[in-house]
């Protein structure tokens, strides 16, 4: 039987991200799996910029995992990396051997995603 050993969850760090979180966290839970958290971060950016971004986001997601129950916290880790979202995902994930990678629900779209698709979209191709 195939059984779920390392989970992506990538977030862009908003509530519906949070959503994500937790569910991989369920999964976790059943299977016994590790879960790595995943945020890109822009590039292009200022260096001052893009380095408070990067600092910000791991307080944060250091923050999320803090948050967990003792018993849930095991086997879950943080990664901050610079990049465009859905290749960051896609690389991240192949770097890791993840089976699943779980995504929040897409934001409401504007007119760059009508034409290029949500980062789930693209992931998902």
């Amino acid at each position: 039987m195939w059984r779920i050993t390392r989970l992506l969850v990538a977030t862009d760090l908003s509530e519906r991200s949070q959503r994500a979180f937790e569910r991989a966290i369920q999964l976790k839970s059943q299977a016994g799996a590790t879960v790595t958290l995943l945020h890109a971060v822009e590039p292009g950016l200022f260096p001052a910029i893009g380095e408070e971004r990067y600092a910000d986001a791991e307080d944060f997601l250091r923050d999320q995992i803090a948050a967990l129950p003792e018993d849930k916290r095991a086997g879950v880790t943080c990664d901050i990396r610079v990049g465009e979202p859905f290749t960051t995902i896609i690389d991240e994930a192949h770097k890791q051997n993840a089976e699943l990678i779980v995504l929040g629900q897409p934001a409401k779209g504007g007119l760059k995603e009508l034409f290029i698709g949500t980062t789930t979209e693209r992931v998902v191709r």
